[in-house]
């Protein structure tokens, strides 16, 4: 049985679950900075399960700095907004309710829109007749596909993650990889365009006609258009 079809251990589902959980009260400021948490104790009788499971999931919040555990004094909440990462991403996006937010979603969009554009400049200026060539493989290839195929979303990535590396930027081919790996509403900082925008396949082979006439100016203007 290969890793991706083996089934989690449901300790670990269901502490994944209470992270999310906390993250969220966290978030909403019910667990405010400054704040302990409640205890391993008192978080087990809530939530039903053993404290072992309650241990990892504040590991998990641990992780990622949201939280501060002290032998004897407990979990002391940090403030989110000054050490919070990306991997909270997914939550910001929506409201307790499972409504988007708004504000957020414009967030994400200004970042995407700014890093679409410096992207394609970037990579216009540095990628190689070899990824070129690659590039155009992977664009026909979903050129050939009907405009409805599951399997655009796939192409879509692999394209969008060949420009990322002809960019010949390490930095933003471990925050492409960061995101790709761990959130999917941060994913779309990158994605461009949407799957099945019928405007996307124009779009990916104008855009290797600029690359390969080293075009910046044109690849970027084609990057804000879209």
């Amino acid at each position: 049985m290969t890793q991706k079809n083996q089934r989690l251990p449901l300790s670990n589902t269901l502490s994944r679950k209470i992270t999310h959980n906390l993250l969220r009260r966290i978030i909403d400021g019910v667990y405010p900075a400054g704040s302990l948490l409640p205890t391993e104790r008192q978080l087990a009788e809530e939530f039903g399960v053993a404290r072992t499971i309650i241990r990892e999931a504040l590991k998990r919040i641990e992780a990622i700095y949201l939280i501060t555990i002290r032998q004897g004094s407990g979990a002391l909440v940090a403030d989110f907004k000054t050490v919070g990462g990306i991997e909270l991403a997914d939550i910001l996006m929506y409201h307790n309710d499972g409504s988007i937010d708004r504000q957020f979603l414009k967030d994400v969009g200004q970042l995407h829109e700014g890093m679409h554009i410096w992207l394609a400049k970037l990579t216009a200026q540095r990628i190689t007749p070899d990824e070129i060539d690659a590039l155009k493989k992977l664009i026909q290839e979903r050129a050939n596909m009907p405009k409805d195929d599951k399997r655009l979303p796939e192409i879509t990535l692999k394209i969008t993650r060949s420009i990322v590396q002809a960019s010949h930027n390490s930095y933003i081919q471990l925050l492409f990889n960061t995101l790709a790996r761990t959130t999917q509403a941060s994913r779309t900082v990158f994605e461009m365009p949407f799957y099945f925008d019928p405007e996307a396949q124009i779009f990916f082979e104008r855009l290797v006609e600029a690359f390969e006439n080293r075009d910046g100016e044109m690849a970027s203007l084609l990057a804000t258009r879209m």
